[in-house]
C-alpha cells in the first residue's frame, strides 16, 4: 500500500536533490569564494567573503518544499494513529504530530494533538521527542541544558516549517570548516581578530597575523564557503544540505518507528527478517574486506575467490535492499 507519509517523504528527498543542484549552480555562477588580501606592513592576512550576487529566492522556496513535506509526513502518520484509535469527529482538526522541546509541555501537548491515542502508544511518540534522551541523562544527574533539544533535527523541522509559513527561508552565506593557513615550519601564525558575524559578501571575517611580515609570500591560506539555513556567527556553520539531509533521515526513522510500534504497518516479524538479511550482508561485506587485506600473493585462485566473495556480497545487499523497499517503500 502507498501510505501518504511515505509519498511525502519521497517528495522531500526529491526536493533535496533539486536543492543540491541549484545550490551548486549558484555557488559556481555567483563566484562564491574567500579572498585573502595581505598587509605587508602589518604582517596580516584578511579572510574576506566574496559573492557576485546573493542566493536566489528559488533556494529558499525549495527548502520550504522540503520542510512542508517533512512536517506533512509526520502529521499524516499522526492522523493515521488517531484514526486507528478512533478520533472524535470534533477533534479531527486538532490532530498533529506533537513536537516539544520541553518535557513539561509533553503531557498537555500529546493529549491535545493525539486525541484518544492510548497511553502505551503515546509513549512511542514520546520516545521520539527532541528532549527524550536529554531527560534520561538528567535522571542520571547529568547537567544537560534544556536548550540542547532545540538542536534536534525534529525540532528544527517543527521550528523552521513554522517560520516558512510566514516568510521564505533563503540560505545565507557562511564559512564552513573554518579557514586555515599552510605555513613553513619556521613561520608561526596567530589569530589577530575574528570580526562579529553574521557575515555578508565583502565582509572581513577574520584576520591572521604572521610573526615575520616578509614571510607572507610563503604562507598558503585556504577555506570553504557554503550555504546555511540561518544566520550564524559560527566559523564552522553546518551546510544547509547536510542539515536538511539529517532532517529527512530523522523523519524517516520517526515514521518507521510509528509504523512498527503503533500502526503495525510493518510487523516485528518482518523487522526481524530484515535484520537477518542486514546481518548476512554485513558479514559478506566483512568477508570481502578481510580477503582484500590479506597480504598474500594475488594469483588466479585468490582473484577468483575475491570475485566469488564480491558476488555473495552483492547478492546479499540486493536481497536486503529489495526487502527494505518492500517494507518501507
Amino acid at each position: 500500500m502507498e501510505w501518504p507519509w511515505r509519498v511525502k517523504l519521497k517528495q522531500a528527498e526529491l526536493h533535496l536533490r533539486r536543492y543540491a543542484e541549484a545550490a551548486s549552480a549558484y555557488l559556481d555562477e555567483a563566484n562564491v569564494h574567500l579572498e585573502y588580501p595581505t598587509d605587508p606592513d602589518a604582517g596580516t592576512i584578511d579572510v574576506v567573503l566574496r559573492a557576485d550576487s546573493p542566493p536566489p529566492g528559488l533556494l529558499g522556496a525549495i527548502i520550504g518544499d522540503i520542510l512542508h513535506n517533512l512536517r506533512s509526513a509526520l502529521d499524516s502518520i499522526a492522523w493515521e494513529s488517531c484514526k486507528k484509535a478512533g478520533v472524535p469527529a470534533k477533534k479531527e482538526r486538532e490532530v498533529y504530530f506533537p513536537i516539544t522541546w520541553l518535557p513539561k509541555d509533553w503531557p498537555k501537548e500529546s493529549k491535545q494533538k493525539l486525541p484518544n491515542v492510548p497511553a502505551s502508544q503515546l509513549a512511542e511518540f514520546e520516545y521520539l521527542q527532541p528532549w527524550y534522551y536529554d531527560e534520561q541523562a538528567r535522571k542520571l544527574d547529568l547537567d544537560v541544558p534544556y536548550e540542547h533539544a532545540k538542536q534536534n533535527p525534529l525540532w528544527q523541522i517543527h521550528s523552521l516549517a513554522k517560520d516558512d509559513r510566514h516568510r521564505t527561508l533563503t540560505p545565507l552565506l557562511a564559512r564552513i570548516n573554518g579557514t586555515w593557513l599552510g605555513t613553513p615550519e619556521d613561520v608561526s601564525v596567530r589569530i589577530v581578530n575574528v570580526f562579529p558575524g553574521p557575515w555578508k559578501p565583502d565582509d572581513v571575517v577574520m584576520r591572521w597575523g604572521i610573526d615575520r611580515p616578509e614571510a607572507l609570500e610563503r604562507v598558503s591560506p585556504a577555506g570553504e564557503v557554503t550555504l546555511t539555513l540561518r544566520e550564524s556567527t559560527d566559523l564552522h556553520a553546518s551546510p544547509a544540505q547536510s542539515e536538511l539531509a539529517s532532517m529527512i533521515a530523522t523523519t524517516r526513522s520517526a515514521l518507521q518507528h510509528i509504523e512498527i510500534e503503533v500502526l503495525e504497518v510493518v510487523t516485528r516479524e518482518e523487522m526481524s527478517e530484515l535484520a537477518k538479511l542486514s546481518e548476512v550482508y554485513r558479514q559478506a561485506e566483512e568477508d570481502v574486506q578481510v580477503h582484500a587485506r590479506d597480504h598474500g600473493v594475488w594469483d588466479m585462485v585468490r582473484f577468483e575467490r575475491s570475485e566469488a566473495l564480491r558476488r555473495v556480497r552483492d547478492e546479499a545487499r540486493s536481497r536486503w535492499q529489495a526487502r527494505s523497499i518492500e517494507l518501507f517503500g
